[in-house]
């Protein structure tokens, strides 16, 4: 008797344990805030434990849809992971909440610190120094991380407009394997001092402190103005599918799979919170008024 009593104790003990649970699957951008900030903040003004894991977006779409991962959560740069879940019977909807920027970033221990530090200040042309130096630059898979396609767009539109057709070429190299590393690991790898340069959202260099500098907002996929000239840039996809051209977004949503639907909404309410947009904006994120994407008649009545 004192065992069933005790199995019961143990299970009812895990299951409460699960419900005070919520996962979240998020863009690996966001590893530092989500592991830092936004876990201490949530779990100090609610009753659940945050479990995160960062990733590529379109990675994390993946895992979402051959039912390696069951979020609670999922916040994806760009809207093709979301849009890819969705023709997939995977999520219902998706709420737009900020816009980003690309940027290079470097860090203090990257071998051409002093060259970059000239770009920073405004005494050498960055495309000049990255078509014409050795520099060491990395960068994410574009089939797996919409930072990666994010940068061929950007560099398509520097072609565009500085007037230089060899420009895209000369800086991402579509042969060489060696170039792309994975979002998680692309960080470590700049500030340990083993490359030069790596292109990222302006509030990951913010929120990792790493120096970097800005490029025009005509080429940098950050302003909804330039949406028509973005739109002049594309990226296919080994699928066949074209993403063309467009401002940087970041979205959340709940997908239809997820164990504690109640802790996810409860997260989404407080991600969404002026508090916590004040802190997205401190680090570089541009949050946005919601903007819903999908079946509204599916997003819970409270984040509506």
């Amino acid at each position: 008797m004192f065992v069933l009593f005790l199995f019961g104790f143990i299970l009812f003990f895990i299951i409460q344990q699960e419900q005070n649970e919520v996962f979240i699957l998020y863009a690996g951008s966001l590893i530092h805030p989500m592991t830092g900030n936004i876990k201490n903040e949530f779990e100090a003004s609610t009753s659940y434990n945050l479990i995160g894991e960062g990733k590529g977006s379109i990675h994390a779409s993946n895992m979402i849809m051959d039912k390696q991962r069951t979020p609670d959560v999922f916040i994806s740069a760009g809207s093709e992971p979301m849009n890819r879940l969705i023709d997939n019977s995977k999520v219902d909807w998706y709420l737009v909440f900020a816009t980003s920027e690309l940027v290079f970033s470097y860090s203090s221990n990257s071998p051409s610190f002093q060259l970059l530090e000239k770009i920073r200040l405004g005494n050498l042309n960055w495309h000049d120094v990255l078509t014409n130096s050795d520099l060491k630059l990395k960068r994410t898979d574009p089939e797996l991380d919409p930072k990666g396609y994010y940068t061929i767009m950007m560099l398509q539109l520097a072609e565009i407009f500085y007037d230089d057709d060899n420009l895209l070429e000369n800086v991402i190299d579509d042969y060489d394997d060696d170039q792309i590393l994975p979002e998680e690991i692309l960080v470590t790898i700049l500030t340990l001092g083993q490359i030069d340069i790596i292109p990222t959202y302006k509030h990951e260099a913010l929120s990792k402190n790493l120096s970097y500098f800005t490029l025009p907002d005509e080429i940098n996929l950050s302003h909804i103005e330039y949406s028509d000239f973005y739109s002049q840039s594309f990226y296919s996809m080994n699928s066949g599918k074209r993403i063309q051209g467009h401002p940087i977004i970041f979205t959340i949503t709940i997908p239809n799979d997820a164990q504690n639907i109640e802790g996810a909404i409860h997260f989404i309410e407080y991600f969404l919170s002026e508090n916590n947009k004040t802190y997205l904006e401190t680090i570089g994120l541009h949050p946005i008024t919601p903007i819903i994407y999908g079946d509204f008649t599916k997003v819970p009545e409270s984040l509506r």
